[in-house]
């Protein structure tokens, strides 16, 4: 691996806007980064793919100079096709450490169809690091892993010593891994330095001092604009005093002690007392536009489901076996199982168990009808381009209706319109708000954290913990399986043989 010495990636005044949208992802950015770890975080569809696509080459700005290490390599979300040279990172003599540290099979490039999405990942991860660039960038790379291959992530990782970009929902990863956090919001950056834990800490502290200070300059503007407006009736009763216009002709004491008035300056006071708070007023008045803090957007989802029939599954025992055509790859044997309504069944397991094989398996049992909602573990492009299309074709209170759930989820509805190709999380998103829209009564989630951003997770958690459906959920997250499964069905053993037990 390059040693970093020397390297930059420096960012100046980049901007940058997709083809036939109108609103800006990147707006005039300043970054410079130098070797280590540094994580990016933001709400899906904000912009952090789009900023490591530029660092390497893959997009062009707008507006601005990117300088970036001529080697780089981008490891993207999706794992859909085995990486550009694979084959001769197989059969090459120095991959041995990358394949033993990823635990990567030799023939994993002849049954890459077959292969869980978690393995793809190892693998895209070992070719990145096999090739040793100076810039590497990398776009969720625990979604979809266990807790072994997590470790196994982090330790080949944190082995890196050229610059390294990270976008990631994993906050544990984020905490252990980078030495910087750059914050994404409406286009525009903040840097900071230390991990997310450290940063976010810091941000919050500093939007807690700003809305004091907004405060307490909101109420001693509205206290200065209460002194101006008796400092203005002041000026109109001296004005009124000092008037000449009703007072008769032949009243020369009345007139002579308006003149003196008058040539002293005391009528003038008044005037400048108004004068001086209305321009403390404006500035203040300033300020506090300056102070202005950032509108919050409401969050929050909920699953308006029923709970169906008493008993909605019910199987004997039996074996699956998964893996391509020609030759078994895994296999899983599984006991008499059965679900009743409102029970909520969490699944865990290592990689490449067959847990998505079993949990279409039990798809095939159940009843069709409106109320099951299935969220696969990963949706293809195409899919995601579909889908899209599908719900701008919507009439327009029924498309109106999906997208405040999409903006409830932390996701800009006007920019995701007129975008041609969702992000994964974007995807992700629109699949949960059209499940949302079914009222169900069994929810079936694989994998339902994977590609959405740290909020949208809260959001998705909070409301899986409220409803009354049902709920079939696979996961590796341990913290979301011990708050939503009051019981759970767990994969073990080791390849090809693994068996599920209650």
């Amino acid at each position: 691996m390059g040693k970093g010495q020397g390297l930059q990636l420096v960012f100046n005044k980049v901007s940058f806007t997709y083809p036939r949208t109108s609103k800006e992802v990147l707006l005039d950015i300043n970054l410079q980064l130098t070797p280590g770890w540094t994580g990016f975080v933001g709400a899906n569809g904000g912009g952090k793919t789009t900023l490591l696509q530029l660092a390497c080459n893959r997009l062009r700005p707008q507006t601005g100079v990117i300088t970036a290490p001529a080697h780089h390599q981008y490891c993207p979300q999706r794992t859909d096709a085995a990486p550009e040279h694979f084959s001769a990172f197989l059969a090459s003599q120095n991959a041995y450490r990358y394949m033993d540290a990823l635990a990567i099979g030799y023939d994993w490039d002849q049954r890459w169809h077959t292969l869980s999405h978690g393995e793809r990942k190892r693998a895209q991860l070992a070719v990145a690091l096999w090739v040793e660039p100076d810039l590497l960038a990398v776009d969720e790379p625990t979604n979809h892993l266990d807790e072994h291959a997590q470790q196994l992530i982090f330790k080949a990782l944190a082995g890196f010593r050229g610059i390294g970009l990270l976008v990631s929902h994993d906050r544990d990863l984020l905490d252990r891994l980078c030495l910087h956090t750059v914050f994404l919001d409406q286009g525009r950056i903040d840097k900071r330095v230390g991990n997310y834990s450290e940063s976010t800490l810091e941000v919050e502290r500093e939007a807690l001092a700003q809305r004091r200070c907004y405060e307490r300059t909101r109420k001693e503007r509205r206290r200065l604009e209460r002194e101006a407006h008796k400092a203005r009736e002041a000026v109109a009763r001296s004005s009124s005093r000092l008037s000449k216009r009703n007072v008769h002709r032949n009243d020369r004491d009345t007139r002579a002690k308006i003149n003196l008035a008058r040539l002293t300056g005391k009528d003038t006071v008044p005037a400048r007392l108004q004068k001086r708070l209305e321009t403390r007023v404006h500035r203040l008045a300033a300020r506090e536009g300056d102070l202005q803090p950032k509108k919050e957007v409401s969050l929050g989802i909920r699953f308006d489901g029923h709970r169906g029939n008493r008993q909605i599954l019910a199987i004997e025992p039996g074996n699956l076996v998964f893996g391509d055509d020609k030759e078994m790859s895994g296999a899983l044997t599984f006991p008499a199982l059965v679900l009743h309504r409102g029970e909520r069944v969490g699944i865990s397991g290592p990689n490449g168990s067959g847990k998505s094989t079993f949990l279409r398996f039990l798809l095939g049992k159940l009843p069709a009808g409106k109320g099951l909602f299935y969220l696969p573990q990963e949706v293809t492009k195409e899919q995601g381009i579909a889908l899209l299309k599908e719900i701008k074709a919507l009439s327009g209170p029924a498309r109106g209706r999906l997208m405040q759930l999409v903006s409830r989820l932390g996701s800009d509805p006007k920019r995701l319109l007129v975008s041609h190709l969702p992000s994964p999380g974007e995807t992700r998103k629109l699949m949960l708000a059209t499940g949302l829209l079914q009222q169900p009564s069994l929810l079936v989630l694989d994998e339902p954290t994977n590609h959405l951003d740290l909020p949208s997770v809260n959001c998705l958690s909070q409301a899986l913990s409220e409803t009354e459906c049902a709920l079939v959920l696979v996961s590796h997250d341990a913290r979301l399986l011990s708050t939503l499964a009051d019981r759970r069905w767990r994969v073990r053993g080791t390849a090809p043989k693994f068996h599920l037990e209650e």
